[in-house]
């Protein structure tokens, strides 16, 4: 016969089954999850993707064998089903984070594991939310990008002054993937086919930008060669130390196509240290071989006064404000410098600056170095650079 000491006994034993089953299931997970984690810094995916799933299917089963007890210890429980969703979203099993995290905010009392849980849920909301909108996940390796200086504090800088270096980032990175995805330069960066994410990151004043790499083929006539991630921030790092070095040499193999080089090249010049305001920009390439450069040197203008009566082509640097003037010419826009002595010039501009480096900087005051060479009695100008110019 069973008394009521033996029923609790009995009780007691099954809870003690219960917690050991579910730290044996723990720990197993967890060794598998160790052994992921070190085969996927050598850069084995597929390795990493099918340890880190038996690790989280052994992390599942532990949390919700522990969560069969009638009175589950706190924050034991919430541990388990946090470390089962870190998992899943590690495999961008993004409804299976949605349904762990839930589970463990159920009868979650700790403030800082109820945050955590948070984080991982509104993460694989927005993940899911993108994935079946636009077809595309977020990619493993990123590109963190920092400055550093005067107008930067702690997580903080001058809006304007981090706008100016954020803008040409991100043209940089997407001319780069849309170049090593075989695509041709238009004036116009492609979007919706190069879609990029951006992430706050540590660092004085820090973010780190994910690709959005395509789930789906595309659509017949929109197909392109298919680049890693890592491929492209390590190319734009690589970039970056080239023109760091002063090796355009090295551009020149890197960038094949002129159009693009000449881009890159435009670009790099508003992502390096303008002052003291900016005196460090930083960029890291987060991917199994990681590498990062650190620009701190600046590409001056190279100026050339030549008098007038020289036939040949010479740069003349003007300053004032940039107007729109007539529309396309032989592959080039034109656009209109009012001087600040009141003269107007009209300038062609390469296809490679028009949208990324000049429309930006419509109405506002310049200063232009523009190659003048002789045409019949006249002469024609093309803009070779240009900026914001500093105030009066």
């Amino acid at each position: 016969m069973t008394t009521p000491s033996n029923k609790q006994d009995f009780a007691s034993e099954s809870e003690d089954a219960i917690i050991a089953t579910a730290e044996n299931l723990h720990a197993k997970a967890m060794d598998q999850y160790e052994e992921a984690l070190i085969v996927r810094r050598k850069g084995d995916a597929e390795k990493f993707n099918a340890l880190a799933s038996y690790a989280f299917e052994l992390e599942s089963e532990a949390a919700y064998e522990y969560g069969r007890l009638k009175s589950a210890i706190e924050p034991g429980r919430t541990i388990l089903f946090k470390g089962a969703a870190v998992i899943a979203a590690e495999l961008k099993r993004h409804k299976d984070v949605i349904r762990l995290a839930g589970a463990g905010l159920a009868h979650c009392e700790d403030s800082q594991l109820r945050q955590d849980l948070m984080r991982l849920l509104k993460q694989a909301n927005f993940e899911l939310e993108i994935s079946e909108r636009d077809g595309v996940t977020l990619s493993e390796s990123n590109l963190r990008f920092s400055i550093d200086g005067a107008a930067v504090g702690d997580g903080f800088a001058r809006e304007d002054i981090f706008r100016s270096y954020l803008d040409p980032m991100v043209t940089m990175v997407r001319r780069t993937w849309q170049r090593m995805q075989g695509l041709e330069f238009s004036s116009k960066t492609e979007k919706d086919r190069c879609p990029i994410y951006i992430a706050p990151a540590h660092g004085s004043l820090a973010v780190e930008f994910y690709l959005g790499e395509r789930l789906r083929p595309a659509l017949p006539g929109f197909e392109a060669y298919t680049v890693d991630a890592s491929e492209v921030v390590q190319d734009v790092v690589r970039g970056l130390n080239a023109v760091q070095e002063d090796d355009l040499a090295e551009l020149d193999l890197m960038i094949e196509d002129e159009t693009y080089r000449s881009n890159f090249i435009e670009l790099s010049r508003k992502l390096l240290p303008k002052g003291d305001d900016v005196n460090v920009v930083k960029l890291f390439a987060n991917t199994p071989n990681p590498a990062s450069v650190t620009l701190t040197r600046r590409i001056e203008r190279q100026i050339r006064k030549v008098p007038r009566a020289k036939a040949e082509p010479r740069i003349v640097e003007v300053i004032g404000q940039l107007l729109l003037a007539d529309g396309l010419t032989s592959g080039h826009e034109t656009v209109g410098i009012l001087t600040d002595e009141g003269r107007t010039y009209d300038v062609k501009v390469p296809t490679h600056m028009m949208d990324d480096i000049v429309r930006p900087l419509w109405h506002k005051r310049i200063i232009a170095s523009v190659q003048v060479k002789p045409k019949g009695r006249g002469e024609s100008r093309t803009l070779v650079h240009c900026d914001e110019a500093p105030e009066l």
